[in-house]
């Protein structure tokens, strides 16, 4: 669906169409090494949001190549 010069990454993927991605990767930085247990209030809000940026993320890319996906592959997918 893509040219090979386009990442594989989230990032890459969404730069291509044109979106921003990552905006709040910075939650990762101050939770390295840590269990959620030990995460403080705000620890845990920056990473809630982080995760549903990824979310976001993955279901826009979905909804641009879904139209290039053959129904055998969805069916495999949902496997």
């Amino acid at each position: 669906i893509m040219p090979v010069t386009v990442g594989r990454s989230l990032v890459a993927l969404c730069a291509a169409f044109g979106r921003k991605s990552k905006m709040h990767a910075d939650a990762l930085h101050s939770t390295q090494g840590k269990r959620w247990h030990e995460f403080t209030a705000d620890e845990k809000r920056r990473l809630k949001k982080y995760a549903g940026e990824d979310i976001d993320d993955c279901w826009f890319l979905f909804e641009r190549f879904l139209p290039h996906l053959p129904l055998t592959e969805l069916k495999l997918i949902d496997v």
